[in-house]
């Protein structure tokens, strides 16, 4: 028996790329997928005093990439600078105190309008992934959900969608880093036989987007390890806009999927829908 289907909407500025996937027996299926493109800023367009007219046209968007039947669950993926993302460590103590702790220090949670989502990625080691997001948006695509009828939505890191394509993808075995490259920053990835090494995101904000790369990597020192197999994913130009990244192979999400050719339009860059499909699942 299949369960019901789950879509990954991935919200990179004037675009949303959608996946929609029913796990079954035999593995995860691709029912939709695609992109839809506006004239304006996708995320902008949920705030409190975006244009009315912009906020339809999004919502005429999602109805008409969801289907007639749309799934049970939504999960919104969201990338710098709209979501900032952290790997904490607890060693032992209260999950919510230090991923708080942790945001303060970095100064993140000095906005009262941020809300932090903390992912457990490994009990034993005592290893979270830490998300402030805007309470304001949370709250826009709670609005937008019951206009299509689905109860069930969630708001989740780029960071952590992408990691979890990248993991279905390469296995248990080995090591590999993923980049994720976006006009308003970067994300970065590591495992090592499947277990999470590294997660951090940078904006570009003030920065020029080669120095944010930089940094990020520089951030995870087992990026660098010639030990690694690298994958880029994400919308950025590797040539354009992250000069020297056009060498790293991108990531075939199309591969952790089941899927009819049919239903995928020739020449898709799977790579670009890295995030979409990992949300689908998670």
């Amino acid at each position: 028996m299949s369960l019901p289907a789950r879509a990954g909407i991935d919200l990179t500025g004037h675009r949303f790329r959608y996946a929609v996937v029913r796990a079954g027996r035999s593995g995860n299926r691709l029912l939709r997928l695609g992109e839809c493109a506006f004239d304006f800023d996708a995320v902008r367009a949920l705030e409190a005093d975006a244009d009315a007219a912009d906020r339809a046209l999004l919502l005429d968007g999602l109805r008409e990439a969801l289907g007639q039947v749309p799934p049970q669950a939504l999960r919104f993926v969201v990338h710098p600078p709209v979501a900032t993302t952290f790997l904490s460590i607890t060693g032992g103590e209260d999950v919510e105190s230090v991923a708080h702790r942790d945001a303060r220090l970095l100064g993140l949670l000095d906005d009262e309008g941020m809300t932090v989502r903390i992912d457990h990625l490994d009990a034993e080691r005592g290893m979270e992934l830490v998300t402030l997001m805007p309470r304001a948006l949370r709250d826009a695509l709670g609005a937008v959900c019951a206009a299509l009828g689905v109860t069930a939505f969630e708001l989740v890191p780029g960071l952590l969608a992408a990691g979890e394509a990248i993991r279905t993808g390469t296995g248990a075995d080995g090591a590999v880093v993923g980049v994720g490259m976006f006009s308003g920053g970067v994300e970065v990835v590591a495992f090592e036989s499947g277990v999470w090494r590294i997660g951090t995101s940078a904006t570009t904000a003030g920065r020029t987007r080669a120095d944010v790369l930089e940094h990020a990597l520089e951030a995870g020192v087992l990026a660098g390890s010639e030990r690694f197999d690298r994958f880029r994913y994400g919308s950025g130009s590797p040539d354009r806009e992250f000069p020297g990244l056009e060498a790293i192979a991108p990531f075939d999400a199309l591969g952790i999927v089941e899927f009819d050719a049919s239903g995928v339009d020739e020449g898709t860059d799977p790579s670009l829908f890295t995030a979409a499909i990992g949300a689908a699942i998670l």
